[in-house]
């Protein structure tokens, strides 16, 4: 970089154990000026050197110093820059990074390249300046004297924009989180009939210039891709067509959540302080090779074969299944775990299991996640299989009735999260006691499930939802119908008080009893949902609901 980065540093504080400062230095030169980059630099308040993260945020969030905190707590010191300029929404004085008018393109208000290069080049659009405001920043790293190593840390579109500065040789590792590429084929799903789709010049130069999939075969350093299941900015089922094709292959790896909602369970955070402590800090921590799922069909049956690191010490080995049609967007399947293996009875790495389809005309989705010895975890890639039976099966008005959680994940994330993605332990799904020792499904971010997508679980046209409800103390429950129809999402709620100090309570709800969030209309029918689920109106009232069923 020829620009002089001409820092300025002020303004220190401290919060806990670590002590931030704001900084700003210059970006990419143009004629009319130079980008001031803002930023923000965080530190443990104790020892002299200490491994870096450039953490690029999602856009438009403002420097976020609980998730800053979050890794200073362990240890590393914390760059996270702004790339989304001046906005609208912002308040007065917001320090932002600022854009000269030649690159006012780049403000995430206009953001022009966004989604298509129509009309334009790669060096016209804003990632090419994000990619600038991220690469200066790996210089400003650089001349710090604290600094001994650097990796980058991307969530969502700032995932998209690590995958193209983990080109640079002066990383030592990255992770995209719920980033993962293939931007241009939003709306294109990848297991349906017109997965094949005509795209336009333009369309293909953006494949090439912008989508992360494109740099995957370039990057200078393993990568950790974090990907939870249930977040609709990015294509989980093409999150490891990504992985597959990143040019460092030892030392990566590729993890799904799928508890956590939109946001990155407890347990696969597990695997971002096994990833950063081996490439940062130098740790003896083995990552395991990829891991291998193949199916196929036969008497009616699914046959599914699994194959792993041989020379990993395996700890447990789980096997999700799912069926939806086809054209299903991935977030909506109803994800369930049909096998769970301890690791002695993987002999040589390899298992293999038969599943038997609860539908005969619908698509089957499965995939695999292994747990090693060190804690570590990896996921396979999704597979799918249509199939073709002459008739439907026996469906099942049962959603829930008491026993296994992993029906569940988390309904709201916002207010239990550190910035929305990574969720800690005690917001997961449990099981909360009620009258007469009788348990039921709880969560302080609330409990969604997304088996009334499912083809087993799907209600008749004229069903009733009854459940019952428990609240100790007393709580208003919120139950809301995700409603997804001609590419427009919707939600439908509902308000149930339940009383303090009772029985179980009783609900049965039709359809009219769910009005629109937006527009108090009426649900027409439960057929068009997607997810259901459970909430407590206020925070402090715990709740519980079973035997979840349609009537």
């Amino acid at each position: 970089m020829s620009n002089p980065l001409a820092e300025s540093e002020w303004g220190e504080w401290t919060e806990g154990n670590a002590v931030f400062k704001h900084v700003t230095y210059s970006g990419h030169k143009t004629e009319d000026g130079s980008v001031r980059v803002y930023a923000v630099f965080g530190k443990p308040a104790h020892g002299d050197k200490f491994p870096a993260i450039l953490l690029l945020p999602d856009g438009g969030k403002r420097y976020d110093t609980e998730l800053m905190r979050f890794f200073i707590s362990k240890g590393y010191a914390v760059l996270m820059p702004d790339y989304s300029g001046k906005m609208k929404s912002d308040e007065e004085n917001t320090p932002r990074t600022i854009y000269p008018k030649s690159l006012e393109f780049a403000n995430l208000d206009f953001a022009k390249g966004l989604d298509d290069l129509d009309g334009i080049e790669i060096e016209g659009s804003c990632w090419f300046e994000w990619l600038y405001v991220a690469t200066y920043s790996i210089e400003y790293l650089k001349k710090r004297e604290d600094v001994s190593s650097i990796g980058v840390v991307g969530i969502r579109m700032g995932g998209e924009i690590a995958w193209k500065t983990m080109l640079s040789p002066d990383l030592k590792c990255g992770v995209p989180v719920n980033a993962v590429g293939w931007r241009s084929y939003k709306g294109v799903n990848k297991f349906s009939d017109n997965a094949e789709t005509y795209m336009s010049d333009s369309k293909h130069r953006y494949i090439a210039g912008v989508d992360s999939q494109s740099y995957a075969s370039f990057v200078k350093c393993p990568v950790l891709m974090l990907c939870a299941l249930r977040d609709e900015c990015y294509d989980p089922d093409r999150a490891y067509d990504t992985y597959c094709r990143i040019g460092v292959t030892e030392g990566s790896a590729i993890a799904y959540s799928l508890e956590g909602g939109t946001c990155i369970g407890p347990k696969v955070l597990e695997n971002l302080d096994l990833f950063l402590g081996k490439h940062l800090k130098g740790r003896e921590v083995y990552i395991p090779s990829a891991l291998n799922v193949s199916m196929k069909e036969k008497d009616g049956k699914l046959e599914v074969s699994v194959e792993g690191d041989s020379e990993a010490i395996l700890s447990e080995l789980r096997v999700y299944y799912s069926e939806a049609e086809l054209g299903t967007k991935s977030v909506f399947r109803d994800w369930h775990r049909v096998a769970s293996v301890d690791g002695k009875e993987v002999k040589e790495g390899k298992y293999s299991l038969t599943i038997t389809p609860e539908s005969s005309q619908a698509g089957a989705f499965v995939y695999v996640s292994a747990k090693y010895f060190n804690g570590f975890r990896i996921a396979s890639k999704i597979i799918s299989k249509n199939l073709l039976g002459e008739q439907n099966k026996v469906k099942s008005r049962l959603l829930y009735g008491g026993k296994r959680l992993d029906t569940f994940c988390v309904a709201e994330n916002k207010e239990y999260s550190i910035a929305d993605v990574f969720l800690e332990k005690e917001a997961m799904p449990k099981k909360e006691t009620g009258y007469g020792g009788i348990e039921g499904a709880y969560s302080i971010g609330g409990i969604k499930t997304y088996k009334i997508s499912s083809p087993t679980y799907l209600p008749e046209e004229n069903s009733l939802l009854k459940f019952d409800a428990y609240a100790k103390d007393g709580a208003n429950l919120i139950v809301t119908v995700d409603v997804a129809t001609s590419g427009k999402f919707e939600k439908y709620r509902c308000r149930i008080p339940v009383k303090a100090g009772g029985k179980w309570k009783r609900v049965v709800l039709k359809p009219a009893d769910f009005k629109n969030e937006n527009e108090g209309t009426n649900l027409p029918s439960f057929l068009h949902g997607k997810a259901l689920s459970f909430e407590s109106e206020m925070e402090e009232d715990k709740f519980a609901v079973t035997n979840i069923v349609w009537i």
